[in-house]
């Protein structure tokens, strides 16, 4: 195991677009550490591809149940983020987190240097956060941002 995991989230419906970030990452970047894919919902046959390569994968189990989808736009898929926060990634000394839609074109090493939680900023302010991405505006789910609250640390 390596001190560094850079990681992606993917469900069926953006397999090939976690093959296209890995690829990058790992001919434009160069990327030294541990990769791990974060799959919520993908087939078997599809996770071969990742393990093929050396990719780790961490098959994601739903955290809200389905009739709970109405949490503002934030898909079961998405709260799969929140599996990055248990002690598994803790054997890491760095977790790179990037979503699963870019194009890396140049080294990653820098993010290496970052101590404690951080995140690039968008011009969403409320989306800055983690929190923010399942913000609900209309408070209309306040029980299901308590319930996980309470399940996640």
């Amino acid at each position: 195991m390596k001190k560094d995991l850079l990681v992606t989230l993917a469900d069926g419906n953006y397999v090939e677009q976690a093959k296209q970030l890995f690829s990058s990452v790992y001919w434009n970047a160069g990327w030294p550490g541990d990769y791990m894919l974060l799959a919520y919902d993908v087939p078997e046959k599809e996770l071969q591809w990742f393990r093929d390569k050396g990719i780790l994968v961490r098959e994601c189990e739903p955290i809200l149940e389905e009739s709970e989808t109405s949490i503002g736009h934030a898909p079961l898929t998405t709260l799969s983020k929140f599996y990055l926060f248990t002690s598994e990634f803790k054997k890491w000394k760095n977790v790179v987190f990037l979503d699963g839609d870019i194009v890396v074109r140049g080294s990653l090493e820098s993010l290496t240097s970052v101590t404690g939680f951080a995140a690039v900023r968008i011009l969403n302010m409320l989306r800055t956060l983690l929190k923010g991405q399942f913000q609900d505006r209309n408070r209309s789910n306040k029980h299901l941002f308590k319930e996980l609250e309470n399940k996640c640390d």
